[in-house]
């Protein structure tokens, strides 16, 4: 569930606030199965793939760009910042999240991604807004997949695509050993 509470129209281009509405439940099952809490977030060290997988299971993370056209132009986004509320941890989100949860009357049982994107206008000056839209794109993301060694041609790997479910082989071509300085 997406919002969009404020949209500024400023000299320079518009400002735009998007709210995304993460069930408790979802921010709960995601802690319990990557084992996170307050008090082993410091302590615990993730692999660089475990981090990824993380990124990509937390739904409180998004890689979303949003496209905006005013009046049928689009605008270039320029620059954004956001901020998580989580209702499991409250007392750790500190008190910005809090203010934006309660500024835009945010259910405070549920969890919150807030962003504000930044564009600027398509022609040199402010435009008369007559038709405004807003489309959201999904980012490109990394998946972790398998790890696996090879020695000599002829050596195969085969493995799963993990977003597809498609069976792959790599099979060795040739192997160079390089020197890089």
């Amino acid at each position: 569930e997406w919002l969009i509470p404020a949209v500024y129209s400023c000299a320079k281009g518009l400002v735009v606030d998007f709210c995304m509405r993460v069930p408790e439940d979802e921010i709960r099952a995601f802690l319990e199965k990557w084992e996170i809490g307050p008090e082993t977030e410091q302590e615990r060290a993730f692999s660089q793939q475990e981090q990824m997988q993380i990124d990509l299971d937390n739904p409180l993370c998004f890689d979303i760009r949003p496209a905006v056209l005013v009046n049928g132009r689009e605008l270039t986004a320029s620059h954004g910042s956001g901020l998580c509320y989580n209702p499991v941890f409250p007392q750790e989100m500190g008190d910005k999240s809090k203010w934006v949860a309660e500024h835009y009357a945010l259910d405070p049982a549920a969890g919150w991604t807030v962003s504000r994107w930044c564009f600027t206008w398509a022609t040199s000056r402010k435009p008369a807004i007559r038709e405004l839209s807003v489309t959201m794109r999904q980012e490109q993301r990394s998946i972790p997949g398998p790890h696996f060694a090879v020695s000599k041609p002829g050596d195969t790997f085969t493995f799963v695509c993990p977003s597809t479910g498609e069976r792959h082989t790599l099979t060795v071509q040739e192997i160079q050993s390089d020197e890089i300085s």
